[in-house]
């Protein structure tokens, strides 16, 4: 592999017509949606801070891409997402399910 690599030559320009875009690419046009996103993000930044670790730990931007794409309709459901389980539960479902809440109050 290593030798493969080492010969291969670099690709410029445009990826191949069957090569799907970046999945972040265009993410949340709906400025609603990347407000939400972003107070989501503020959250989870704070609580890394003060649990000394990275916001990515914490929770991965996939769970808050979810949660903002797909709100929880009750705090019971939000309980129930699987990404929040074990010590991630105490940690972030009061919150985020305070900030859900404001954002259909809006």
């Amino acid at each position: 592999i290593l030798e493969a690599l080492a010969g291969a030559t670099p690709v410029n320009g445009r990826a191949p017509k069957h090569c799907r875009p970046r999945r972040r690419s265009g993410r949340f046009m709906d400025p609603v949606a990347r407000d939400r996103y972003e107070a989501l993000r503020e959250l989870r930044k704070s609580k890394a801070v003060e649990l000394g670790i990275d916001p990515e730990v914490a929770l991965s931007n996939a769970v808050l891409e979810e949660i903002v794409r797909t709100p929880p309709r009750s705090l019971e459901a939000l309980q129930a997402t699987p990404e929040l389980a074990g010590w991630r539960h105490s940690v972030f479902t009061a919150p985020i399910w305070n900030l859900v809440a404001a954002f259909s109050r809006k």
